[in-house]
């Protein structure tokens, strides 16, 4: 599902309640000091009682099947869009506590006939 490590401290106001939906609905798993992780991902919820909504961008394999996949699970994701600017398909899902989670995938692709 995710391609590219991230390793990211994230300010919650709730954290069995942000844990909850990592775990539900983008499949994540909690470790046992309480990090959460999907592949190359780690995330670790920090309490505080308010905090900046933070942007984390997450890379993933196939942008349309993640998106179906929170759809399936409970969540609310935005439009699939084309960011050229980028060369990236991505969406947007926001977490509990209005944090933006971008998820994307490169639309870049290089044949082998491009390089002959």
């Amino acid at each position: 599902m995710f391609t590219a490590p991230v390793s990211r401290s994230v300010r919650v106001a709730d954290i069995q309640r942000s844990a909850h939906f990592y775990e539900e609905i983008l499949d994540f798993a909690r470790t046992g000091d309480g990090s959460l992780f999907s592949g190359p991902v780690q995330i670790s919820l920090v309490p505080a009682q308010s905090a900046t909504r933070q942007v984390v961008f997450f890379d993933t394999d196939d942008v349309v099947a993640l998106s179906e996949r929170v759809v399936s699970r409970g969540g609310s994701p935005g439009e699939i869009e084309r960011v050229n600017w980028i060369k990236m398909d991505m969406f947007e899902l926001r977490d509990p506590d209005g944090h933006v989670l971008w998820f994307g995938h490169s639309f870049r692709r290089l044949t082998r006939d491009m390089h002959e």
